[in-house]
C-alpha cells in the first residue's frame, strides 16, 4: 500500500495546522485523483503522516528511509553514540554490519570532519552532558528518555 504515488503528488510543503485550540507542524500534500481531473490537498499531522509511513508494509527501503526523515531539511542522520549502546545487543550488533557495509560501499568519501551543535527552537543551545558521555552513561536519564510500546 502506497500512500502516494510520486506521480500523484502535485506539491508538497511543510506547514502548520491549528484545531483552534492548538498548533502542530504538519504537511500539506496537493494530489491528483485517480481519475486526473481533480486535485485534493490532504493536510496531515508529523504525527499522522510517520504513522501512516510506518503502517505502509510494502514499502521498498527508499520509501521508508524517506519516510523516516519526515520532512526535514536534514542531510545527515546524527545519533549519540550513549543512546546505540544503550540498545539491545541484537541491534547493536545489526547497527554495526550496516556501518560496515556503509562504510565498505563507500571507500573513498572526502577526507572532512563533521561538528555537532545541538539546537532548541532554531538556536543554539547546551547539550545534555548525558549525550555526550558514552563511557559512564547516567542510565536514570537514558532510561528516561525511552518510550515503551503497548503493543
Amino acid at each position: 500500500m502506497k500512500i502516494f504515488s510520486d506521480k500523484s503528488i502535485i506539491e508538497q510543503n511543510q506547514c502548520t495546522i491549528s484545531d483552534g485550540k492548538k498548533k502542530t507542524e504538519g504537511v500539506s500534500i496537493t494530489v491528483m485523483t485517480d481519475q486526473g481531473i481533480d486535485a485534493v490537498e490532504v493536510l496531515l499531522s508529523r504525527e499522522e503522516l510517520k504513522k501512516a509511513m510506518l503502517e505502509c508494509d510494502d514499502q521498498d527501503g527508499k520509501e521508508r528511509l524517506w519516510g523516516w526523515f519526515e520532512l526535514s531539511y536534514a542531510s545527515f542522520l546524527t545519533i549519540p553514540r550513549v543512546l546505540m549502546h544503550s540498545m539491545p545487543d541484537d541491534w547493536q550488533n545489526q547497527m554495526a554490519s550496516l556501518l560496515e557495509e556503509y562504510q565498505d560501499t563507500f571507500t573513498n568519501q572526502p577526507d572532512i570532519g563533521t561538528r555537532v551543535q545541538a539546537t532548541k527552537n532554531g538556536k543554539l543551545a547546551k547539550m545534555p552532558e548525558f549525550l555526550k558521555n558514552y563511557r559512564h552513561p547516567d542510565y536514570k536519564a537514558i532510561e528516561n528518555m525511552k518510550q515503551y510500546s503497548s503493543k
